[in-house]
């Protein structure tokens, strides 16, 4: 099967009504959170799941949470010029799947792009600074091409950071653009 057209595949917060029985991804600890802790995770304000919709069938998810990461782990941070706190603010990608008979169909491309949406809606209620994410060491990789960065801080499970700072100041340009 060649990629799946973006028009094609969407977004819903994850209810009791999505059937997650045929879902199915490589991990097994992933598979496991889906279908008994997300939907209680959401119940205890932990954490928010999305799941993406392709045919009437759940393809891939990924869940959000609050995060904070420490200024000095940041490779970045001395670029911030009088920034007085500890921690920067974040978004934190929970967890991120695809169901393997959709795996390179361009479904976690359009996860990617939904997170990337969600940060931009937060910003427009409250501040965050980056989107991170603690990577398996086999999807690192994936993080970097997306434009993530290793923390300073070694862990089993490595954080990589994403500055949203230049996106955000890229669509106010172009915004003020359309606006002339």
């Amino acid at each position: 099967m060649a990629s799946i057209p973006f028009s094609e595949l969407h977004i819903e917060p994850l209810t009791k009504r999505h059937n997650l029985n045929k879902f199915s991804c490589t991990e097994r600890d992933l598979n496991d959170f889906l279908k008994n802790d997300a939907l209680n995770d959401q119940e205890e304000l932990t954490s928010r799941t999305f799941v993406c919709i392709y045919n009437n069938k759940v393809v891939g998810f990924f869940s959000l949470l609050a995060d904070a990461t420490r200024v000095q782990d940041i490779q970045t941070y001395d670029n911030v010029d009088g920034y007085c706190y500890r921690k920067y603010r974040a978004m934190k990608i929970g967890r991120l799947a695809t169901d393997k008979e959709y795996e390179r169909k361009g479904v976690v491309t359009y996860l990617y792009l939904n997170i990337c949406g969600a940060s931009f809606k937060i910003l427009e209620i409250m501040g965050i600074r980056f989107i991170t994410v603690d990577s398996k060491n086999e999807s690192i990789e994936f993080y970097q091409k997306m434009g993530f960065t290793k923390t300073n801080v070694k862990k089993d499970y490595p954080t990589l950071y994403k500055d949203i700072h230049p996106i955000f100041l890229k669509l106010q340009r172009q915004d003020r653009k359309l606006d002339d």
